[in-house]
């Protein structure tokens, strides 16, 4: 507090993980074409599940927000909806609990 009666006060913003996921140990997510073009489809595979199992992908903004949330076999495209050009970060989650994640860019 200054003579004046100002008061000034500092915020700090701390960056606070809530969940922890087991990672893909060798070879994590593979997201192709990235960049992608608006509507062009995606595919995700996960290196240690087997081709076309299904995978559980989630699409985050920059914001953190779920745009996104759906089931597409492994290495195949998925049905992602119309997003807007941007930096996106893709989930992707098997049955078998092997888990990952990538930004993904959509032009």
């Amino acid at each position: 507090t200054t003579p004046t009666g100002v008061r000034y006060s500092a915020e700090t913003a701390i960056p606070l993980a809530t969940t922890v996921a087991r990672e893909v140990a060798t070879g994590g997510l593979t997201a192709w074409p990235n960049p992608a073009a608006y509507g062009q489809p995606l595919s995700f595979a996960l290196a240690a599940v087997a081709p076309a199992q299904p995978l559980r992908l989630t699409l985050r903004d920059a914001t953190g927000r779920v745009v996104a949330a759906l089931t597409a076999p492994n290495g195949r495209p998925a049905p992602l909806p119309l997003l807007p050009a941007g930096l996106y970060l893709a989930e992707a989650e098997a049955a078998s609990g092997e888990h990952a994640s990538r930004r993904v860019v959509i032009e």
